[in-house]
């Protein structure tokens, strides 16, 4: 099973959502879809977690990573 452990922040400025129901939803989408966005439609070396868009554009679409608040 992934862990919140095995999610370490990609960005500096940005963290793991506080809101453990949030997370904990998205971590069995994550562990449903061997790790691939739950949040994507098609599995793909683009959709492994964290995904290509969220690398780029610093964007998570099913906000499991949100800006770091200072």
């Amino acid at each position: 099973m992934i862990t919140k452990e095995d999610l370490s922040s990609i960005h500096e400025s940005y963290v793991i959502n506080p809101n453990e129901k949030v997370v904990n939803g998205i971590l069995r989408g994550l562990e449903r879809n061997n790790g691939h966005c739950p949040c994507q439609v098609e599995a793909s070396d683009n959709t492994l977690c964290p995904c290509v868009k969220y690398k780029t554009t610093k964007d998570c679409c099913c906000s499991l990573y949100v800006p770091m608040v200072s």
